[in-house]
Order: structure tokens, then C-alpha cells, then sequence
């Protein structure tokens, strides 16, 4: 289970990673199967900090949201279609966090050829995106400096 911060809550059944980033295995996407061993020259275009999450170590959190959910279940409603939304429902912080891990692997391009489409958010728009200049793999370690610098 991961926490995307500040406080939004994610629950993605089709990430399946290990604690420690260096030993991360798979990502399995509806649509996408990646391992990093097969891939380590993809481009995720898209680095963020919206894009990092962070393990939990303490799941107790989990507990105490399910015990509460069962004692007072979440405002919902069905649409149309039968599906139920329900309304959120705040979640503890954890006292312990494990490793950060990369996400949303949903624009990533194979890192090994040169782009030229308009990527990335404004705020961290590597030079070569800006200039409209072929772009590969750097872009990522633009995106990575700006989001630890910001």
C-alpha cells in the first residue's frame, strides 16, 4: 500500500513494487507491463512529485481506516451506470515511512531514441523541450533536479 503526499490517498492494486527502489521489480498497468531490468533506458517524461509515493511501514493506519469504515461506512451514491462513488474519508498519517517510489508510468517513451513532442509541466520543462530540440532520457534528470531544488 503507498500514500501519495500531501494527502490524497491512492489505492492501485496493479503496482506491485518492493520497498527499496534500487530492488524495484515490477509495475503492472492495465495496459502496460514494465520491468525495469528489461527497460532502464525509458523515459518517464513526467517526473514529479506528484509522481513519487511513499511505502508505509506501519500499516496499523489500514486497520483503523477499515474498522472505521465498518462502524461508519462512507457517504456514497450510484450513478447510472450502477457504480457506486463514495465520498473520502480522511486517512491517518503514518508515524514510520518506507522508501519513495516512482509512478505513473502512463508517458513514458523508450529512452534510447529523440523525441521532439511537447512534454512535462511548465514549472520543470527541461531546455531542449523550451528550444524545441530532440530530447531523450536527460529530461528526466532536468525533472529530478528541479523537484529537489523546488
Amino acid at each position: 500500500m503507498f500514500l501519495l503526499l500531501p494527502s490524497a490517498v491512492y489505492f492501485l492494486p496493479w503496482i506491485s513494487c518492493t520497498r527499496n527502489v534500487k530492488s524495484f521489480t515490477q509495475v503492472r498497468a492495465p495496459y502496460v507491463k514494465f520491468s525495469a531490468a528489461d527497460h532502464a533506458d525509458l523515459c518517464l517524461k513526467d517526473i514529479k512529485a506528484d509522481n513519487i509515493m511513499f511505502g508505509v511501514e506501519d500499516d496499523s493506519i489500514f486497520s483503523a481506516f477499515e474498522e472505521r469504515e465498518m462502524r461508519e461506512p462512507s457517504p456514497r451514491k450510484l450513478v447510472d451506470d450502477g457504480r457506486a462513488i463514495y465520498m473520502s474519508r480522511e486517512l491517518q498519517m503514518p508515524k514510520n515511512w518506507g522508501a519513495p517510489v516512482l509512478c505513473d508510468f502512463g508517458s513514458a517513451v523508450a529512452g534510447d531514441t529523440e523525441h521532439s513532442e511537447d512534454i512535462q509541466p511548465d514549472i520543470y520543462r527541461a531546455p531542449e523541450v523550451i528550444l524545441e530540440a530532440p530530447w531523450s532520457y536527460q529530461v528526466d534528470i532536468w525533472n529530478t533536479g528541479c523537484m529537489v531544488c523546488t
